[in-house]
């Protein structure tokens, strides 16, 4: 099933080429608020010093079919802990199939970070995402609420 897709960790000049697939999957996010997000989390090699970054799936013709981000951070229950948001998956044919390499991706990564615990933030509460992560031994440890301080930051 991951022999057709390539994982790999997004570089600075990429970064407008995920811009369409988040897009799609938020619908209301900015040009210039991923590319500012972005800049904090890819470099020219893709991988940032701290332990964090975006991990993008391709097939071999360089397009991108899906994604996330993450941070490395300590937990007060799970200790060491990739912290994984933004995942997005799409494919014509199987997103399931780019969502299964997403997640080896995400397990992949916690291991070569030594650490202890996977946490994954989902926009939504009923969205097919949860199910997908359930289904490969996740389940819900805790519920997040987002209260927006400021204006339209989009």
């Amino acid at each position: 099933m991951t022999g057709r897709y390539i994982v790999k960790h997004l570089s600075v000049d990429r970064v407008d080429q995920a811009y369409p697939l988040l897009q799609s999957a938020t619908g209301d996010l900015s040009l210039e608020k991923w590319r500012s997000y972005a800049a904090t989390r890819s470099t020219p090699g893709g991988v940032i010093p701290d332990g964090g970054g975006v991990v993008c799936v391709e097939k071999s013709q360089g397009y991108i079919h899906g994604l996330f981000d993450y941070r490395i951070d300590v937990d007060l229950h799970c200790v060491r802990t990739l912290v994984c948001g933004n995942v997005v998956a799409w494919d014509i044919l199987n997103a399931r199939s780019v969502l299964a390499v997403l997640f080896e991706a995400m397990d992949s990564l916690a291991k070569e970070h030594r650490c202890q615990a996977v946490h994954v933030s989902v926009p939504r509460a009923g969205g097919a995402l949860v199910p997908r992560l359930e289904d490969v031994g996740h389940s819900v440890g805790s519920v997040g609420l987002c209260k927006r301080l400021s204006g339209d930051d989009r």
